[in-house]
């Protein structure tokens, strides 16, 4: 059968320096008594076990040597050193039963043996998951994905079973559920929380799935996505936009931005090259964020010096292709790499720009040559 090593983010317990010289019996047997009961079962601490696939019911299976017990994970969670912080499962490698199964894989099980997997103070002690999430997707670390998938399922499904937090502090970013007035600046609930029905309710603020809450953009930021708001849509939420610093304090004015959600747009459609001109915007530019973006008729170059070639040519129509964003000096500048030419015109640019780049190394060389 195929097994796993669990580890456990162990934490090496400090006591502070005694002043007296000698300390009662009565105390010593006090923090015997506290160390055998955070030792767990006849004061014994562990922090590795095993766990096996169980193919009928298709998801792992805990097994305490310990206590004898199968398929008890709080009996194991009793027993490790606390706090329990992380519970990695390690494969030890494929065997004749499970000859698919991927050797080394690492998969973070905390959820199954952390009782207070999703109280605040625990999330405290841990890293961001998505960090977590991001690290284990590595190849020397990824696991099973189809196993992974069906734990992943059975895990959240034993967490939707506990019942409800009942207080408003614990929502602030649980995991699974959320309050409105915890959103952040670019978060919506969708549908929104008129339109559906809570899940329950805390101190009269209503509980949603944190699964219905989703990141929103404005306009600008969903162009550089490939994606376009669609005509006739209301903005899902209205929030105070970023104020220019550069802007003395007494001139400023507090303006507001329009935000959207995903359901409200559709792919970017590239515009067409009419009478022989690239559509430009309104800095005479051409957001070209992803290849599909790019105007129909007209072809992206990747190549430095395009402008003035085409001035070299007779004035053939160029556009320099924006392909990003850096921020520096509290403002944003566009990343311009290549232009847009005309369809037509495309082989010109590249052998000019070949036959530029041919003379230029040929007059270095010269130089170079009477240099030495």
């Amino acid at each position: 059968m195929g097994e796993l090593l669990k580890e456990t983010k162990e934490s090496t317990p400090t006591s502070p320096e005694s002043s007296a010289g000698k300390q009662s019996t009565k105390e010593v047997k006090k923090k015997k008594n506290s160390a055998a009961s955070n030792s767990g079962h006849n004061g014994e601490i562990r922090n590795y076990w095993i766990e096996y696939w169980d193919r009928k019911q298709r998801r792992w299976i805990c097994i305490d040597p310990l206590r004898a017990t199968v398929d008890e994970p709080n009996s194991i969670e009793e027993n490790l050193t606390k706090p329990v912080s992380y519970v990695f499962a390690i494969d030890s490698g494929p065997s004749v039963h499970f000859s698919t199964f991927k050797e080394g894989g690492v998969r973070d099980i905390t959820a199954r043996y952390a009782s207070n997997y999703l109280r605040p103070e625990f999330r405290r002690l841990r890293t961001t998951q998505q960090w977590i999430a991001t690290t284990l997707r590595r190849k020397s670390l990824r696991a099973n994905r189809e196993r992974s998938d069906q734990e992943d399922m059975y895990l959240r499904q034993e967490l939707v079973n506990k019942p409800l937090p009942t207080t408003v502090a614990e929502y602030k970013n649980h995991p699974l559920y959320v309050l409105e007035k915890d959103l952040l600046k670019f978060e919506g609930i969708y549908p929104k929380p008129e339109d559906q029905k809570p899940l329950g309710e805390v101190r009269g603020h209503k509980v949603f799935p944190r699964s219905t809450v989703y990141t929103l953009q404005s306009a600008n930021n969903w162009i550089k996505m490939a994606r376009s708001v669609k005509e006739g849509e209301e903005p899902y939420k209205v929030v105070k936009a970023r104020t220019n610093p550069r802007i003395p304090i007494e001139q400023r004015e507090q303006k507001y931005l329009d935000i959207f959600g995903y359901w409200q747009t559709e792919p970017f459609r590239p515009p067409k090259v009419e009478n022989g001109r690239i559509p430009r915007n309104e800095y005479g530019n051409v957001y070209m964020y992803q290849p599909s973006m790019c105007p129909v008729g007209a072809v992206h170059i990747r190549l430095p010096g395009l402008p003035n070639i085409a001035r070299r040519l007779g004035g053939l129509e160029c556009v320099p292709a924006v392909v990003g964003w850096e921020f520096n000096s509290c403002a944003n500048f566009p990343i311009i790499e290549g232009a847009c030419v005309l369809e037509k015109d495309a082989q010109l640019f590249i052998d000019e720009w070949k036959r530029l780049e041919s003379t230029r190394e040929e007059r270095e060389n010269k130089v170079s040559g009477h240099g030495s």
